[in-house]
């Protein structure tokens, strides 16, 4: 995953940006703000990649985790039902 920084005609933020395609209009620069815009949308389109790469690996090391911590549904049965029978042996 690249690290993304926004960087369109010296400016790195969205505000910024934005302001600066409006201005670019108003002055009658509409091929500039055609290049403005367009990097702008490939900076979002890359932005939304990583976004979904990071949720990808977050779902990966979260199912990682959930089976070393509770291992597999059938562990998980045979734990529940291990601590039910040891409860009833004491009483509880």
């Amino acid at each position: 995953m690249d690290k993304l920084n926004l960087n369109i005609n010296g400016h790195d933020n969205f505000p910024d940006v934005i302001n600066m395609i409006k201005d670019t209009i108003d002055n009658g620069d509409k091929e500039s703000a055609k290049d403005y815009l367009n990097q702008l949308q490939e900076y979002l389109a890359k932005r939304d990649n990583n976004i979904l790469e990071l949720q990808t690996t977050g779902d990966k090391i979260l199912k990682t985790l959930e089976k070393k911590v509770f291992g597999t549904k059938e562990e998980s049965d045979v734990d529940v039902s291990l601590n039910l029978q040891a409860e009833m042996a004491r009483g509880k």
